[in-house]
Order: C-alpha cells, then structure tokens, then sequence
C-alpha cells in the first residue's frame, strides 16, 4: 500500500499511526516531493468508481 501525505497533515498523521498500529506494511510517499504522476492519478480515479 503506498500512502500520499503531506507532511504538516494532521489526517496523514493519523493515518500514519493507524497504519503502524496495526503492523501493516506500506510506502510513504511526501506529496510534495513526490508528487503523483499523470498515470497514477488517472488510475487513482478509474479505480474510484
């Protein structure tokens, strides 16, 4: 699982401590260093529903 934050993000955070919480394996990506490519956005959305 790959996780897109923004660092200063209280929700990402979260996120992040869940994730750890419950031992679950996952990729994190700074938004802003990082940032999604074209491809991965239309996927993002196709996937969506």
């Amino acid at each position: 699982m790959t996780i897109f934050c923004y660092p200063r993000c209280s929700t990402c955070a979260k996120a992040v401590a869940y994730l750890e919480a419950k031992g679950l394996t996952y990729t994190y990506r700074d938004i802003k260093l990082e940032r999604p490519s074209k491809e991965e956005l239309t996927s993002f959305y196709q996937r969506s529903g």
